[in-house]
């Protein structure tokens, strides 16, 4: 089982830490509540349960990238252009 979950960080690391694997979790960030509340004056329990399960999503993608979750410096080494963008060795 062990070996099945380090595969599996692998296999997030191989998609999204390519150039377009980047571009993708940074949209995926900007839109799906990563940076901002989910909940909004005088909308529904349902619509805020929606944008949860959105940002649910990319909490799951970070944290099979084998890192702390630090939205704020994630999102600045993605922003950096030119520099090669890697994550810390899991082992392998």
């Amino acid at each position: 089982m062990a070996k099945a979950a380090l595969r599996r960080c692998k296999d997030y690391q191989d998609t999204f830490t390519s150039e377009s694997g980047i571009k993708v979790l940074r949209d995926m960030q900007m839109n799906f509540h990563m940076g901002s509340s989910i909940y909004a004056p005088g909308e529904d329990a349902m619509t805020m349960a929606y944008r949860d399960g959105q940002r649910s999503v990319v909490l799951h993608i970070i944290s099979n990238l084998g890192r702390k979750l630090d939205i704020e410096n994630l999102i600045n080494e993605l922003e950096l252009s030119g520099q090669e963008y890697s994550l810390p060795d899991n082992g392998e």
